[in-house]
């Protein structure tokens, strides 16, 4: 399962580097539907684990639509927002007291909503300093990014580095086979390059933009499609 994929890369990460803290906290991007809901639920049941070691404090990020369904849950709080917003959203995001150890993003679907996240990260220090909110930050993608790029020049299964984008004539003609998934996959490819650049341009707020030199620690994962319980796209049902 996804979840646990996450979940196991989350635990190694947190054995590796934070040995010695026991309380970790987690943004999530999502997280009372499908994936999102399921990997909240997968650090919850680690929790609940007698011979834990570690404890995971949970951020979940959503719009608020579908049922909280971890309600009852103390170590679970919520910051409601829609990214469409984007104002609003990252002035939750640089309220927000806390040093995440994991930000893990299910509902990133367009480049802008990469920007907002990596500016809402942003902390500046008593000394001046600048520093990030987050000491992993993990994507989630989707193997759809090689819908929008040209056919790889090899024999044998996808590669990551087969993601390279073809001439205009090539990608006019992708688009209009398949304009769902050229459109989706086009829009991932570009979150994923957002992930990776080192400087970002501030949002506009009324002042002239600046720009972020932190480089942002990540992963990201191109997943497949994923079928399971509470899907709420009815693609397959």
């Amino acid at each position: 399962m996804i979840q646990q994929l996450v979940l196991l890369l989350v635990v190694a990460w947190t054995i590796v580097t934070h040995a010695g803290t026991e309380n970790r906290s987690v943004l999530v991007f999502g997280g009372t539907q499908f994936m999102g809901r399921l990997f909240a639920s997968s650090l919850l049941d680690w929790n609940k684990k007698t011979d834990s070691t570690y404890h995971y404090n949970i951020t979940l990020l959503t719009r608020g639509y579908s049922t909280d369904p971890f309600v009852k849950e103390e170590s679970v709080k919520h910051i409601l927002c829609d990214r469409l917003e984007r104002k609003l959203c990252l002035k939750h995001l640089l309220s927000a007291d806390i040093q995440w150890h994991f930000v893990v993003d299910f509902t990133g679907f367009h480049p802008l909503q990469i920007d907002d996240l990596r500016l809402g990260l942003r902390r500046r220090g008593t000394d001046g300093t600048e520093h990030l909110a987050v000491d992993h930050y993990v994507y989630i993608s989707s193997d759809s990014v090689y819908m929008a790029t040209e056919l790889p020049r090899h024999d044998g299964p996808l590669r990551e580095q087969d993601d390279a984008m073809g001439d205009e004539a090539y990608s006019d003609t992708l688009r209009q086979r398949h304009p769902y998934q050229f459109n989706y996959g086009d829009l991932k490819r570009q979150c994923e390059e957002r992930v990776r650049q080192v400087q970002v341009l501030e949002l506009e707020t009324g002042a002239s933009a600046g720009v972020s030199n932190l480089t942002l620690p990540y992963t990201i994962l191109r997943l497949p499609d994923v079928f399971g319980p509470f899907d709420d796209t009815s693609r397959y049902w």
